[in-house]
């Protein structure tokens, strides 16, 4: 099974890449860094889990991937993200939130427990 990371930041795809290695060893991990190429990724893959940063290239396109996801793509996604109104916005719109004020690790298995995936 697939699991997708979305974020510009190097040093925060490296920390989920390692929190992921140890909750699922097995599984293999694609990484995109902006809109386009996280765009592409989804048309011909299914992931498990996504994990979507908010602001990508110092823009909103984490918003613009979002509107652009299928809705179980959507289901399938968790927004990480230090940008407090666009957590709510997606908690609003029913889609899982990680703060980076949050822990890291905790917080991912208990949303992934809460979808039946299995842990």
């Amino acid at each position: 099974m697939n699991i997708l990371i979305v974020d510009d930041n190097e040093q925060v795809v490296g920390f989920i890449s390692r929190v992921v290695k140890i909750i699922f060893p097995n599984h293999e991990i694609d990484c995109a860094s902006n809109k386009k190429d996280a765009l592409k990724l989804l048309q011909v893959k299914d992931y498990l889990f996504i994990t979507l940063d908010g602001k990508l290239d110092g823009n909103n396109h984490g918003r613009d991937i979002l509107k652009e996801m299928t809705l179980e793509q959507t289901q399938k996604t968790i927004v990480y993200s230090g940008d407090f109104d666009f957590l709510l916005e997606c908690k609003k719109n029913e889609v899982s939130t990680i703060s980076k004020n949050d822990d890291f690790m905790p917080k991912l298995r208990t949303i992934l427990s809460a979808r039946g995936v299995r842990i």
